[in-house]
């Protein structure tokens, strides 16, 4: 659970260099925490979780599949390509913030399917909700983008902020997780 975190945590947190290449029509910059690394770290957590659970899942291959697609991205905006809002780079946006959205909800599937399994709370309501806030607040500042732009930044806020409380709760997750999987079995009679 704690590559799960990690990765989650270098999709929330982020911080770019502009390359010296970059102008103000055609931006290019790279990010110190790449995505990439966190759907790499998503996907070995995944792996792990089907340990946990004892059932195999194709979600790390999910996770291994939008790695390789964040990486190819990553390089082409390193390159200066596809960094204006054209046609393809609202396309590509829009399909690697769906594919979060569903790995963030994979991850709150997953938890509470360990909660059923172990009859713990690993917060996964709190998962939930705030993924679902998540969902919520960026939606509604992808269409309002076009129709009105101030209130779409206000929209996108409570998406943030909605992923920094998912953030946290994955924490209080990982943290339930372990120690409940690390602890040594209670000697029944």
């Amino acid at each position: 659970m704690s590559y799960i975190f990690w990765g989650f945590f270098l999709l929330v947190i982020n911080f770019s260099l502009d390359l010296p290449h970059s102008t103000p029509q055609i931006p290019a910059y790279f990010d110190l925490f790449p995505d990439f690394l966190g759907y790499a770290l998503i996907a070995l957590g995944f792996g792990q979780l089907d340990d946990l659970t004892g059932r195999r899942s194709s979600t790390h291959l999910l996770g291994w599949l939008v790695a390789i697609l964040s990486f190819v991205w990553t390089m082409l905006n390193a390159m200066g390509r596809y960094t204006t809002l054209t046609p393809l780079s609202i396309l590509v946006f829009l399909g690697f913030t769906g594919l979060h959205l569903l790995i963030a909800w994979l991850i709150v599937r997953k938890v509470a399917g360990l909660e059923l399994r172990s009859a713990r709370d690993f917060y996964s309501r709190p998962l939930l909700l705030a993924w679902f806030v998540e969902l919520l607040g960026i939606a509604s500042a992808s269409v309002l983008r076009w129709i009105v732009p101030q209130l779409a930044s206000v929209t996108n806020l409570i998406g943030i902020v909605a992923g920094l409380l998912y953030l946290i709760n994955l924490w209080k997750a990982k943290d339930q997780i372990q120690i409940y999987y690390d602890a040594p079995p209670l000697y029944e009679k």
